[in-house]
């Protein structure tokens, strides 16, 4: 599975060290796109493609919305209303949910023994628990957008006719008496 994002990406949205070998985020970030933001297989192919042809030194911020389309066009982007749906809830919902699986695993060491904790100073399970709840709250908003988004680049199509009805005839419906 291609990685979407990466150490940097993380940075960009919480207080991460940009020292972290890449080795280390890996593993989060590829359970996050598992597991936390399943993309539907078209959204994800369009990334995969249109990712790395992207002008890394774009920064969406620097336009404004009505500006949005035409630079993200000029940046590389085939389609804006992908570039929109990545920048303002992909992406971020990625690096939050990539950050909030690594503060709940990194530092734990998992041997035949059991569990052991390698930091040189770790924080108390309250500040790490403190932090996750943090990241999961900050998800929350993204993970809002990131629906709403998704029903944009790849809407639920409607059904076309109704299910057969499960009532008997002669049961259900209106009744009415006279009192």
């Amino acid at each position: 599975m291609k990685l979407l994002i990466t150490l940097a990406d993380i940075t960009a949205f919480t207080a991460f060290s940009t020292n972290i070998g890449a080795h280390l985020v890996t593993p989060y970030i590829r359970e996050a796109q598992t597991f936390d933001v399943k993309l539907p297989a078209l959204v994800r192919a369009e990334l995969e493609a249109e990712l790395p042809t992207i002008d890394p030194l774009f920064k969406p911020d620097d336009f404004e919305a009505v500006n949005f389309p035409q630079a993200a066009v000029s940046a590389g982007w085939a389609s804006p209303k992908l570039a929109r749906a990545w920048y303002e809830a992909i992406r971020p919902l990625l690096a939050l949910e990539a950050a909030r699986r690594m503060l709940l695993w990194h530092g734990l060491h998992i041997t035949a023994a059991g569990c052991e904790n390698v930091s040189a100073l770790p924080i108390t399970d309250g500040q790490r628990a403190a932090l996750r709840a943090d990241l999961q709250a900050k998800a929350v908003h993204y993970r809002a957008l990131y629906e709403a988004a998704l029903l944009t680049l790849a809407p639920i199509p409607a059904a076309t006719s109704c299910a057969p009805t499960r009532r008997r005839p002669g049961n259900g419906g209106l009744r009415s008496a006279a009192i």
